[in-house]
């Protein structure tokens, strides 16, 4: 089971966008993500090592949101009702996608 968590979370990384000139895995100033960002890292060993039959179904997508890179953290749970939040290269959240905000 931690071989498939493993396999998605490297897969989304080589398959997510890349901002301009910069190779597949770069973002947020390192060259991975996954290991040089503390936070990122925590999420995915963390991941990686839950006994949770419902972990392998996790993973991570890499994107760039307003010219910043974003850490989109998805499932693919068929039966699980998901909020999908948003983070930053620090760590910091950013939201929820469909994350919608009533303005009157």
């Amino acid at each position: 089971m931690k071989t498939v968590v493993s396999i998605l979370l490297i897969s989304a990384f080589f398959l997510a966008c890349s901002g301009k000139g910069s190779s597949t895995n770069a973002a947020c100033g390192v060259d991975n993500p996954i290991e040089d960002l503390a936070w990122l890292k925590a999420y995915v060993d963390e991941t990686e090592d839950s006994s949770e039959e419902l972990s392998r179904y996790f993973y991570v997508q890499k994107g760039i949101y307003n010219e910043e890179t974003v850490f989109i953290f998805d499932n693919c749970c068929p039966f699980c009702s998901t909020i999908v939040p948003v983070y930053d290269c620090e760590g910091k959240s950013l939201g929820f996608l469909n994350d919608k905000v009533n303005r009157s």
